[in-house]
Parts: C-alpha cells; structure tokens; sequence
C-alpha cells in the first residue's frame, strides 16, 4: 500500500509536515511489514535527517530487517515506551512521531509520557484516533478505551512547554482511518485550516 495504511492524504501531510519543521529525525511505532518506514525514509533521503522505527514483535522486527536494508533507517526491537528513551537520547531535533502501534493494551499513553519527558514539543502524528467529524473513518479501541481526543489530551498537552495547536484529518483513502496531528503553538502557517489550540488549562475553539 506504499505506507500509511494507503492514505495518500496522510502522506502529503506528513511530507508537509517535515518540509515546514526541518525535521531532522522521525520516530515510528509499529514498523509492521515496513511500508511507511519506507516511505518515511523516502521522504527524507537527502536531507541529513535519519528514521528510527520500533516493533515490538520479534517476528516482523526480523522480517522488516531483511527489507529494509537501505536508506537512513534503524530499526529497534522491544516496548517502544521503553526504546524511546534509548533513542531520543542522541536524537537530532525536531523531531515527528508517528504513532501507529497496536497491541492487546495501547502503547500511546506510555508513549507520550516519554516523549513529554524526552522529547518535549515534537510534531505528532497518531494513527487510529476517532475523527469528531467523520465518524465513519476507523479508530482503535481497546476494552474501554478509545483512542480520542479527550482520552489523549492530557497526556498529549504535556508533551509542550508552550501549548500546541492539534487537528484532525479532513479527507481520507486508502484504509479511511482517524488521524489526530499536533505541532507546538505559535507558528504562523500550517497545512490545516481545522487546526484548533490546545493548552495545559483550555481548548480554545478558534479555527483559521
């Protein structure tokens, strides 16, 4: 599906995403068969900046080893909140993560808290969150909980000294699933016209 679960629209976003940063590292969960650590990699061939991808399943680890043998990528086997910090302690900023690991108990939670710890103000990208405004594209829910804004705006909120700006997905293909995006407050331009501020203490319902 060329990464991305085959949304196209994702793609555009993230590239944008990297281009308006400068990101100079990317950090995946959930490397799976290896087709958006591909592709993220693609997107930043040539411009100095390296992808480090986390899977938790030694089987797949193993498998995306063997195809994913070229290009500024290093692969990492284990609990991605636990390599997290491993990784990010050498780590060139800014740094994107794209969170997209699935298990019996959702990682994002613990992830995050290692980013706010490690890595404060990054550029997000998390996978499988419900859409608000398009209930029909697919989100993740494990028992009780799903991944939603309101489930993940605390720990999201304290991944940023000075507030962030968040937005949901507006178009999808491929696969038709929830994608939430945050970036740190005060930039002057992003790709999103839906993008709403989201501070430690309100949400401020204000949109561009």
């Amino acid at each position: 599906m060329n990464g991305f679960s085959g949304d196209v629209r994702v793609a555009a976003e993230v590239r944008y995403l990297i281009e308006r940063y400068d990101v100079r590292t990317i950090v995946e969960t959930g490397t799976f068969r290896g087709d958006t650590t591909a592709a993220l990699a693609e997107m930043v061939r040539g411009r100095g900046a390296f992808v480090h991808s986390i899977e938790r399943d030694v089987e797949r680890w193993a498998d995306a080893s063997v195809r994913l043998d070229d290009g500024p990528i290093g692969l990492h086997c284990g609990r991605s909140e636990t390599v997290l910090p491993r990784i990010l302690a050498d780590a060139d900023g800014p740094v994107l993560f794209y969170l997209d690991a699935h298990w019996p108990d959702s990682p994002v939670l613990a992830e995050l808290a290692a980013i706010a710890e490690h890595a404060p103000d990054p550029i997000l990208v998390i996978h499988d969150v419900a859409n608000p405004d398009h209930g029909d594209y697919a989100f993740d829910t494990y028992g009780e909980f799903s991944l939603t804004w309101p489930t993940l705006r605390e720990a999201v909120e304290a991944c940023y000294t000075h507030g962030c700006r968040h937005w949901h997905n507006d178009a999808a293909s491929g696969k038709r699933v929830g994608v939430l995006y945050v970036v740190p407050d005060g930039t002057e331009t992003d790709v999103s016209t839906n993008d709403t501020n989201c501070t430690k203490t309100e949400t401020k319902g204000t949109t561009r």
